[in-house]
């Protein structure tokens, strides 16, 4: 449903608006579309080809923009005026349209425009074509009737020309363009001036004159009459003609007639005397009444009710638009559009200001603010349609109901389009009674006007009746395999619908036409209701199965089938089999489930045909493809011994020749007791060390056919070859380990340690160090045995001998034979007992070590003891000549009197592959510290000198060392100050006493006004802030902050004097507004004031003053401000002239009468017009009003125009113009 309200006011509006635009506008050149002048040029593109273009201009008739053709042909002639044929078609070169403009009428004057709408067409041609070369070149012409009626000449068809001369054919020369078009409207009594002049100039020299239009397209082309006492020379008549100048082109004149002017201007071009080029040119402009650019739109005066306002926009020639829209003086809504809309959100007086700019580059701007009231107009309008049965013919009631009622003096329309019917239905009341035979849709149009304050309410509806129901409907249905069925396809949307049972339902019950899938035959139940009717209707939905196997896809060691399964059971009265094979049928039978012999084995086909099926959409035919196997397999088993050891792996694998049908399941039986099962063809299985066992492998398909086959496992071994042997010997001695091999097996040993013979030899000799267990790994037949030797290896009394140290770079070197008593013989070995570098039987041998580094050392002595005696060391050499130790300084971190060092430790060179060395640290000679790693960090406060030495032992305790020396310069800051207070906008030095040795950086980088590198920088921040310094020394640093407030003070938000403006010596009320807390306030000049140290003083002024005010607090913080109160001359111009927009002579005391007010005024006079543009009154006596009576009758409400030409005491006379609403 759709509804709103209308003003009887915007109506008027909109009626008298049409009755103006069918006095003024209908009888004018509107009423057709004519030619307003044009012309054809040429470019030469190269080749013999040409560009041609007619521009061609019309104004805007009512067809004008869409009654144009969309190609003209132009006639092309030779010298001798023949057409040429073989040009074009029958001597015609046809152009295409390719554009068509609707252009602006510009004036010289950019803020006039037209008194009355003029509009232009501009329209396009273009083609290119080929022209070859021709004695005396081409003439070309189009013309059409017909242009319109001229002042100043007679005819009225238009012609257009050019002219190609021969030589142009030969230097593929353009023909003339201009640099513009004149412009096509020009105000009467105003000066005209406008550039002519050729655009493309080839010649040195160009000639320019007025010349009579062409008359006729036809060759000689003859011209058309003049009127009388117009000419070449007197083209628009008047003491200023327009005229052409010769030598620029310049047109000027000034014309003072109304209506259409036409004439041409030709134009010759030379070369030192020789004419090279002609164009002539038809021109037509309108000559008219201008008006000022003006600001203008139509408001109601009474608008019903909040909400949307549309403004309607009446502003000519204007591209830009302010509009305000403001109650109680606040402007709260504001727009750019065109026409806007605005929302009002609640009743009383508004004003709308418009500022209009126009079309042009100056500023041409108009204001124009107009009052209105929006007055209360709520209403809730409700529609009811009843009907009083199910089935047609039936009554329609058709009820509005509007409330409040009591507050509105109603009258009703409604009309009632019913379809079939010749004529609609009224009614002047807000109810209708109608019978329909079988119309489904009313269309309802429905008025209701408020007398009291002329406001409309509106609604239209279609109105759709909801159809009949089908009580009682059914229907069949048929779901074929796994698909589903719609039920109710064709179903009403203005119905409702709950659907049961949900079983197998795919949509809501409530969907109008479901989908189902049910699982068994199921009927469907419906209930249908509407907004008048019910009923019930159902859908039984029976099954068809899919298409299923009959038989199992293939069939094992049979030719012979049974169909036992048939899946159309039910559904057909008969059934029809075929049987096929080779695409061949070999048998048919006849029945529901029947038996049949294939004649051979293979791929077989099977085919249901059901007789006289009950299913409509499914399908009449099922097929099956099986395969008929007849087994002819062998199958073939092989095993093999894997790994052996107290049990032994054996592999089984299995091979079939030919074909088994289907997947296979392989089944592995071994002594009839232990089955094992698998889908692959080989087996892995552990068997106990036995001689032989029975095993047989079953191969079964999954359509039941299976092959099978016994085989017997057997098992070899020689237990001979496993055992183990035990021997106990003195360290150092040997020992010859014997195999217990008797046949020509392989062999390998397990570990060779120790061994002095070949580790392949069978036999091999060992002299084992510890005790040891050799294992021999003996192969056969895939299994491999095992034969241990246990050694016992008995160890000699061992000693520790204390380390011997050697710090040089040399590796000769005497050893002295430590404290051993009591021995027979004594051996050194110098490394690996087992693998010595040196040995030697001396008490003190002589020795030349290969290399720096540990050795080991044993000192072997025999006594009486069974094993002797064994004494155990280590010789460090230290080659103390091949690595340094040096300090690299990491990091020195100085701030303040705070010290931070971190230092490490370098070794230069290799100190010993794969030891720990030992670091320490000594401070001033005195502290000494141990660190597990190279790296030292130190600190400490208030010491300027500090010496650190580097110690560095190697493992063996030969050590090396370096040192560093440090002096700091210390940075204090303890004296400086860390924070500041200030006035907002006041400067203040930031760090007084900063040691100027030091560099400084300042941040954050807000309000300096000194450099940040300064140590002392001036600054004026805007806001409380904590700047930080950044301050270095030659090899320290220290940051200090320093926290700076910021008193904002008393801050003068804002400065008004009452009155701003006086037009005469008096009193003007002066007052600032202050935010803040403030002590005294001054004004000045402070003689002319009552008080000069409050916020609000007065003052008289007898000429325009600047007053200056100055505010401060306790802290001497402060502001201050301006204000000039001007004495001037009261203006002759509104609001000192006023002329009310609105008056109501009705008789009731109040604005009866439309008064002249203003205290200056000392002469007047006041025209005011209806809206035919007939004056109905007129006054020089601001005394005299208007009373709204013309020639003795009383004048309709409704809005006129006024003139009011005022002169003040100053002298200054203003003239005003606008409109004025008669309300009765």
């Amino acid at each position: 449903m759709k509804s709103f309200s209308f003003n009887y006011y915007n109506f008027s509006r909109i009626a008298s608006l049409f009755v103006v635009f069918y006095v003024f506008f209908i009888p004018s050149d509107l009423i057709g579309s004519h030619g307003a002048g044009g012309e054809i040029t040429y470019r030469c593109l190269g080749d013999n080809r040409y560009e041609f273009t007619l521009t061609y201009y019309k104004d805007c008739g009512p067809s004008a923009a869409t009654n144009l053709p969309f190609n003209v042909s132009i006639i092309v002639y030779d010298s001798d005026y023949d057409p040429v044929l073989d040009i074009g078609v029958n001597a015609g070169i046809t152009l295409q349209r390719i554009s068509n403009d609707t252009l602006h009428i510009g004036l010289d004057d950019e803020c006039l425009h037209s008194a009355v709408p003029y509009c232009i067409h501009r329209i396009v041609y273009r083609r290119e074509v080929e022209l070859p070369f021709i004695e005396g070149g081409y003439h070309f012409s189009y013309g059409f009737c017909c242009r319109n009626r001229s002042v100043n000449i007679l005819g009225s068809n238009m012609v257009f020309y050019a002219y190609m001369p021969e030589d142009f054919l030969l230097e593929c020369n353009d023909g003339i363009m201009f640099k513009d078009y004149p412009s096509l409207y020009h105000c009467v009594n105003e000066r005209f001036e406008f550039d002519h002049a050729v655009a493309n100039p080839i010649g040195d020299s160009i000639s320019y004159q007025i010349c009579t239009p062409f008359g006729s397209e036809q060759p000689p082309f003859p011209e058309t009459l003049w009127a009388d006492s117009y000419g070449v020379n007197n083209t628009t008549g008047g003491n200023d003609p327009i005229l052409i100048d010769p030598s620029t082109g310049i047109l000027t004149g000034t014309p003072i007639i109304n209506g259409t002017f036409t004439f041409s201007v030709c134009v010759e071009e030379f070369i030192e005397g020789v004419l090279i080029r002609t164009a002539k040119r038809d021109i037509q402009f309108k000559v008219g009444p201008c008006v000022e650019f003006e600001a203008d739109f139509f408001i109601p005066d009474l608008v019903c009710g909040a909400g949307e306002l549309g403004v309607e926009n009446l502003t000519r020639d204007a591209i830009e638009f302010e509009w305000m829209l403001s109650k109680n003086d606040s402007i709260f809504s504001f727009s750019q559009k065109r026409n806007p809309i605005f929302e009002i959100d609640s009743i009383g007086y508004y004003e709308i200001t418009l500022i209009a700019k126009g079309d042009s580059d100056v500023e041409c701007l108009d204001t124009l603010t107009v009052d209105f009231e929006v007055i209360e107009f709520n209403y809730d309008l409700d529609l009811t349609i009843d009907r009083d049965q199910c089935e047609f013919p039936l009554e329609l009631k058709i009820k509005y109901d509007i409330s409040p009622k009591d507050s509105f003096d109603l009258l009703y329309f409604m009309e009632v389009n019913v379809p079939g019917m010749l004529s609609p239905i009224y009614s002047d009341t807000d109810s209708l009674w109608l019978t329909l035979n079988n119309a489904t849709t009313v269309s309802i149009e429905f008025r209701a006007i408020d007398n009291n304050t002329g406001c409309w309410i509106f609604n239209f509806t279609d109105y759709q009746l909801a159809p009949e129901i089908d009580d009682g409907f059914s229907d069949t249905l048929f779901v074929c395999g796994l698909e589903f069925v719609e039920l109710n396809e064709f179903y009403s949307p203005f119905n409702e619908y709950v659907w049961d049972p949900p079983d197998g339902m795919l949509d809501s019950i409530t969907t109008p036409n479901p989908r189902v899938r049910p699982l068994e035959p199921t009927t469907y139940t419906a209930q249908v209701k509407n907004e008048f009717c019910e009923g019930t209707i159902s859908y039984n939905v029976t099954l068809i199965p899919p298409e299923i196997p009959f038989l199992p896809d293939t069939i094992c060691g049979t030719r012979t089938i049974e169909l036992s399964y048939n899946p159309l059971t039910d559904f057909a009265q008969n059934f029809s089999w075929r049987f096929y094979m080779q695409n061949t049928l070999v048998g048919s039978r006849i029945g529901d489930n029947p038996t049949f012999t294939f004649p051979a084995y293979g791929e077989a086909e099977i085919e249901l045909i059901p007789f006289r099926p009950i299913f409509p959409d499914c399908a009449d035919t099922f097929r099956q493809t099986i395969y008929l196997y007849e087994p002819m397999v062998d199958l073939n088993v092989n095993y093999e011994k894997g790994v052996c050891s107290d049990s032994v792996e054996v592999i089984i694998s299995a091979e079939i020749d030919g074909f088994l049908g289907g997947g296979l399941t392989y089944v592995l039986v071994i002594n009839n007791v232990d089955s094992v099962f698998s889908n692959q063809s080989e087996f892995s299985v552990w068997l106990e060390w036995e001689e032989s066992f029975d095993a047989k492998l079953i191969v079964i398909s999954d359509h039941g056919c299976q092959v099978e086959e016994d085989f017997i496992i057997e098992v070899e071994f020689f237990p001979d070859l496993t055992g183990s042997e035990s021997f106990k010997i003195c360290r150092f001695d040997t020992l010859q380990l014997i195999n217990p091999l008797e046949t020509d097996f392989d062999f390998y040993w397990g570990n060779s340690d120790f061994f002095i013979s070949d580790e392949n030899d069978p036999n091999p000799w060992v002299v084992p160090d510890t005790s040891t267990v050799y294992e021999l790994f003996i192969l056969h037949d895939n299994c491999e045995y095992l034969y241990s030797f246990k050694v016992e290896v008995e160890e000699p009394e061992t000693y520790e001998l204390p380390d011997f140290v050697i710090c040089d770079s040399v590796l000769t070197h005497r050893l002295n034979l430590p404290e051993i008593e009591d021995f027979e013989t004594i051996r050194w070995v110098i490394g690996d007992l087992s693998d010595p570098e040196y040995i030697s039987h001396s008490e003190n041998p002589l020795i030349e070590f290969e290399d720096f580094g540990s050795k080991e050392l044993s000192i072997i002595v025999s006594d009486s003891s069974n094993c002797g005696r064994l004494y155990e060391g280590v010789i460090n050499l230290s080659d103390v000549s091949s690595w340094t130790v040096f300090i690299e300084i990491l990091e020195t971190n100085c701030v303040g009197n705070e010290v931070e060092i971190v230092l490490n430790g370098e070794v230069e060179g290799q100190v010993l592959d794969d030891v720990d060395t030992e670091v320490y640290w000594v401070l001033n000679e005195t502290d000494t510290f141990d660190f597990d790693t190279e790296q030292f960090e130190l600190s400490f406060i208030g010491l300027d000198a500090v010496h650190v030495e580097l110690f560095v032992k190697d493992e063996f305790g030969c050590s090396q060392v370096d040192f560093e020396t440090f002096n700091f310069e210390f940075i204090n800051t303890d004296f400086l100050l860390d924070s500041l207070t200030m006035c907002l906008g006041d400067t203040i030095y930031l760090l007084s006493g900063a040691n100027t040795e030091f560099t400084y950086s300042w941040s954050p980088a807000f309000g300096f006004i000194s450099q940040l590198t300064e140590p002392n920088p001036l600054i004026s921040p805007e806001q409380s802030i904590q700047y930080t310094a950044n301050i270095n020394s030659d090899n320290c640093s220290a940051e200090h902050n320093v926290f700076v407030e910021i008193l904002t003070g008393p801050e003068i938000m804002s400065i008004s004097a009452d009155p701003e403006i006086l037009f005469e010596p008096g009193e003007s009320f002066l007052n600032i507004d202050i935010v803040g807390d403030y002590t005294n306030i001054e004004w000045r000049p402070g003689e002319l004031l009552d008080n000069s140290f409050v916020s609000n003083p007065v003052g008289f002024i007898e000429e325009t003053t600047t007053f200056s005010v100055l505010v401060s607090d306790a802290f001497g913080c402060i502001d201050s401000i301006e204000i000039t109160v001007f004495v001037e001359k009261r203006p002759c111009a509104p609001p000192f002239v006023f002329l009310p927009n609105a008056f109501s002579p009705n008789g009731d005391g109040m604005n009866d009468v439309l008064y002249v007010r203003g205290e200056d005024i000392i002469n007047m006079e006041l025209r005011i017009y209806n809206r035919y543009g007939q004056e109905v009154f007129y006054s020089n006596d601001k005394s005299r009003g208007w009373d709204g009576v013309f020639g003795g009758e009383d004048m309709p409400a409704g809005v006129y125009a006024y003139f009011l030409k005022v002169e003040c005491r100053d002298g200054m006379i203003n003239e005003l113009k606008g409109n004025i609403n008669l309300l009765r």
